[in-house]
């Protein structure tokens, strides 16, 4: 007989486990190139010893001159608390006790809603990768006149964050002002949200911003805070330790002369190898768009 206390062991010892494996190796292919390791943790922090620059015990001499003088490695300390990435589902006792004897009604009830839960924590995850630990997801703007002028649509500066389905925190500085509301509909022609519940008591406008419900600096320190203006980057000040600031170009025109000096110079000034390239959507299509002109084969 299928009750609370099967459905739980079949949840902790069926799916917990390819849940994780898939959110390790199938997210997207940036995580895919993150050496994962546990030996870096200690207590709620990750410290990492990192080594830059090179070992300065290296001259050259004579055949019976005096060794060069040594110099060890350069290491820099680096700290971040640990984050978690939470996904709950509920199904209700009655939804179990129906299917009690129709195994397979269960478990494809069952098998939805990991399968959805899992896809959302992908997305999540995947947009905190290149994002910043604030979990800010989109900051609200004035409504478009072609708007839906509706108290619960909230217009923001962009929606390629969001998701129909997603519960949000409506904040406004270190505040929240509106909890856990899902959005129910996107307008991505005018930018906007529609959000479930009341609508708010206060415009939604400038200043107010949208994060995953109880996320707001929680979130992974991704590619934004890496190349943000912040003072510090895992624990250590950018302005006494240069080479924690990336690499960064800006330009107009995409070409390949300058797709290559970009590489070259990375390349030459870290001494490793660029073998992976993200870029946003547009980017992509401006690639694609150079690469057919240059009658080059792109190797999907």
């Amino acid at each position: 007989m299928i009750s609370l206390s099967t459905a739980d062991k079949a949840l902790k010892t069926l799916y917990l486990g390819v849940i994780a494996e898939q959110l390790n190796t199938t997210t997207c292919p940036f995580l895919s190139k993150i050496e994962q390791t546990t030996s870096d943790v200690w207590g709620k922090e990750v410290v990492k010893l990192a080594q830059y620059g090179v070992n300065g015990g290296v001259g050259a001499g004579d055949e019976t001159g005096a060794l060069p003088l040594s110099g060890g490695n350069n290491y820099a300390q680096m700290k971040v608390t640990l984050k978690n990435l939470y996904g709950q589902l509920e199904i209700s006792d009655k939804a179990i006790l129906a299917s009690q004897n129709s195994s397979g009604a269960f478990v494809n009830l069952l098998n939805a809603e990991m399968e959805g839960l899992l896809a959302a924590s992908k997305f999540n995850l995947a947009r905190m990768l290149i994002g910043s630990s604030s979990g800010v997801l989109a900051r609200c703007t004035e409504k478009p006149a072609g708007a839906n002028q509706s108290g619960t649509v909230i217009c923001v500066d962009s929606v390629r964050n969001l998701c129909i389905g997603m519960t949000v925190d409506i904040m406004y500085g270190q505040n929240v002002e509106i909890a856990a509301r899902r959005i129910t509909d996107i307008d991505r022609a005018n930018n906007c949200i529609t959000i479930s519940g009341p609508a708010p008591a206060v415009q939604i406008t400038d200043g107010y911003f949208l994060t995953m419900q109880g996320s707001y600096n929680r979130e992974l320190t991704g590619l934004e805070s890496i190349f943000g203006n912040s003072t510090t980057l895992y624990g250590l000040k950018r302005s006494a330790n240069t080479w924690l600031n990336p690499y960064q170009k800006t330009c107009g025109e995409l070409t390949l002369p300058l797709l290559q000096e970009t590489i070259d110079s990375v390349e030459e000034s870290s001494g490793g190898t660029i073998d992976t390239i993200l870029t946003t959507y547009a980017e992509k299509r401006k690639y694609i768009a150079l690469a057919a002109a240059e009658r080059t084969n792109i190797d999907y």
